[in-house]
């Protein structure tokens, strides 16, 4: 019976276990249909998704290929869009420029179905009555508007001569209680813009925002240079000074216009002419940096009314209202001045003002002075002729050129030769590159500065050197630029030839001259070499970083870590010093920062200068290139000093004079050109004489080249 049971259970047991198993067989069935179910669909999903993987593949190598038509697309849409913003900015000048011989009438009582004639007679009978203007006025006279019952129209009058224009605005105040009123006819532009800048003038400020220094009181028996009128509306610019006296161009002479008190307030014009790869080069790099502190386009249309400062010593303006400036590129051969011609600023310069030849130099003094230069100079001569007629007061010339190259020395010297007896005491300034104690782009260049430098040492002006290796240093070691190309030094070299020109274009305190450098910076005909230094040089990372006091940037300006030429001033003693300020300066942080370094040991004077320093204070900041190395400051300051220290550098390229014509090497390429040999011992005892010449003024004869590695 027991057994019975327990096989009974074991059965029933068995049939549960079958029927569990049965149910599980059951569950699973389903689930592994669901699972392939959901593996075909994750197949067919990924298949599908490899699909529009391909796809997407596909578009983006078809939208790689489509980049670069779609970057030259763009790229032609900006300059679409940048011509358009110079058209429109031209066309508002041109209508500007066409409304400047125009007046604007309100308040005249009009007839009804007045003519334009009945108007012009109006006018006239306006200006002879009340305002005492001869009645023969040529002008042209009708209304504007549209008319409405009980309101006269404003009439806009056209005046054939500018003085007529001109006697009848200073005039419109004799109308006052008549309820006529005589203003400028202002183009909408204009108009916003000369509002803005009155109330800046208002504010104390200037457009760039720096605050306007008070002018100082005039005496009693002075009378002043400029009178306003009443209304702010009125106000008058002449941006072209008076005709120069008789006599200032005599026949094929030009007569450089002397300092005297009938040229006093006057403009005076300066002609830059670069010549040579490396001036040339310089030239665009200053151009570029003149027009953005003036605010002219490339096209030399100005942003404003009539551009920023002074503009007419640098640039001559057309009757289209377009500046030019009096600038020449000169080059024996095409491909540098190309870039000019073909650059950004293509439209800026006169086509007549880029002269090239066929040949070039080959970096041979003899060709660009005696064959191939021969064959240019005179053309030069009559472009640079033309320019000085053009100016009514000349004050000199500004040449740009380097002592190694071919065309730099050799034509340069000729062409020196040809002005100085073109034209009649004129005051000359040369920015001219120095060869470098390591490097060098030819291997002439020490034959080329000596004979250059002996040929025109005759002539005592004053020539700011500097080379390309202290400028590659400063632009690694002070600006953190990794490898520093040509538009790197030339940038930093265009620096200091804004700052040294600034006084002729800006407002200042202390304004100096063209002629004040030759005075003040050479003691003696032969040692007229000074050598430039800028501060503060400081690169855009940086700039939150680095004080910028008048005593810090006139510290670092006698460091010789800021030089632009390798010598090292300790070695020598300063013949004179030119300090040139520009930007937020106070003259009283001038004063102190002067008094601190005449006490420093390390800076020495020759004992027969006391003085030794000559400033200048100039209002206007300094500007930047966009994208370029320095960064933007409110003050910086130019040092142009004349040390005895120099005679290090003429003293190395003297020692490689030396090595070379010792072995008479590269001198028959000199000879085959029309250079006598004779004439190389001669520019090389000249150039020992120099030597000695700054030896003297120093007070000892140590050799400075026994230690000295090359």
């Amino acid at each position: 019976m027991a057994e019975d049971s327990i096989k009974q259970l074991i059965e029933t047991q068995a049939e549960s276990y079958k029927h569990q198993i049965e149910l599980l067989s059951e569950r699973y069935d389903e689930r592994e249909k669901k699972m392939l179910t959901e593996i075909r669909d994750l197949r067919t999903d990924v298949r599908d998704l490899q699909t529009r993987l391909e796809t997407t593949q596909q578009e983006l190598v078809d939208l790689k290929a489509e980049l670069p038509r779609l970057k030259r697309q763009i790229k032609q849409l900006s300059d679409y869009q940048y011509s358009i913003t110079i058209l429109e900015k031209r066309v508002n000048h041109r209508e500007e420029n066409n409304r400047r011989d125009n007046l604007v009438i309100d308040g005249m009582p009009e007839d009804d179905s007045e003519t334009v004639e009945e108007t012009q007679v109006k006018v006239i009978a306006l200006l002879s009555e009340k305002l005492g203007l001869p009645t023969s006025t040529a002008l042209q006279a009708r209304r504007i508007g549209k008319g409405s019952p009980g309101k006269a129209r404003a009439i806009v009058v056209r005046f054939a001569e500018r003085q007529d224009r001109d006697a009848t605005l200073r005039n419109a105040s004799k109308l006052e209680g008549t309820n006529i009123f005589i203003n400028e006819y202002f183009y909408p532009t204009a108009r916003k813009q000369r509002e803005a800048r009155l109330f800046q003038l208002k504010q104390g400020k200037r457009p760039n925002g720096s605050v306007i220094a008070p002018l100082p009181q005039p005496s009693l028996n002075q009378l002043p240079q400029t009178a306003f009128p009443n209304k702010p509306d009125a106000i008058t610019t002449s941006l072209h000074p008076p005709p120069a006296p008789g006599g200032a161009i005599i026949g094929s002479s030009v007569e450089i216009e002397q300092d005297n008190d009938t040229s006093e307030g006057r403009s005076r014009q300066v002609v830059s002419v670069h010549v040579g790869q490396a001036g040339v080069q310089i030239g665009q790099a200053c151009w570029e940096l003149y027009c953005l502190e003036h605010g002219i386009y490339p096209d030399g249309v100005p942003y404003n009314d009539y551009g920023d400062g002074n503009l007419d010593p640098f640039f001559s303006e057309t009757k289209e209202g377009r500046y030019v400036p009096r600038t020449l590129f000169v080059d024996l051969e095409p491909s540098v001045v190309d870039e000019v011609r073909h650059g950004v600023y293509r439209d800026l310069f006169r086509p007549d003002d880029l002269v090239t030849h066929t040949e070039d130099a080959a970096n041979n003094f003899a060709r660009g002075r005696y064959s191939v230069g021969q064959e240019v100079v005179r053309k030069v001569l009559n472009r640079i002729r033309k320019q000085a007629e053009a100016c009514s007061g000349l004050q000199g010339f500004m040449f740009f050129h380097s002592f190694g190259g071919g065309t730099g020395s050799g034509f340069m010297s000729l062409l020196l030769e040809k002005v100085m007896e073109e034209f009649t005491s004129p005051s000359m300034l040369r920015f001219a590159v120095f060869p470098s104690p390591r490097m060098s782009t030819a291997v002439v260049e020490p034959y080329n500065a000596v004979l250059h430098a002996s040929t025109t040492m005759e002539y005592d002006h004053c020539v700011f050197v500097f080379d390309n290796e202290a400028t590659y240093n400063l632009c690694i070691n002070k600006l953190h630029v990794g490898r520093p190309n040509y538009n790197n030094l030339n940038h930093h070299v265009a620096q200091v030839v804004s700052a040294s020109t600034a006084s002729l274009r800006f407002d200042g305190d202390l304004n100096v001259d063209l002629r004040d450098f030759k005075t003040n910076l050479v003691p003696l005909p032969r040692l007229h070499f000074p050598i430039v230094t800028y501060a503060p040089v400081i690169s855009a990372d940086n700039a939150n970083h680095e004080q910028q006091s008048v005593a810090d940037m006139t510290n670092a300006c006698f460091d010789s870590s800021t030089q632009m030429a390798t010598c090292d001033p300790s070695n020598g003693k300063y013949m004179s010093c030119c300090l040139l300020y520009r930007g937020d300066v106070i003259p009283n942080d001038v004063q102190r920062a002067i008094a601190a370094i005449r006490v420093k040991k390390t800076v020495q004077f020759v004992e027969w200068c006391p003085t030794g320093f000559k400033l200048g204070i100039n209002s206007g900041p300094p500007t930047v290139v966009p994208g370029g190395d320095l960064a933007k400051t409110n003050r910086a300051v130019c040092m142009l000093a004349n040390t005895t220290a120099f005679r290090e550098a003429w003293a190395r390229v003297n020692l490689k004079f030396d090595l070379m014509y010792s072995k008479r090497a590269f001198v028959h390429w000199y000879a085959g050109e029309g250079l006598e040999e004779a004439e190389l011992s001669e520019a090389r005892e000249n150039m020992a004489q120099l030597e000695r010449d700054y030896e003297e003024v120093d007070g000892h004869d140590d050799d400075l080249m026994d230690n000295h590695e090359f």
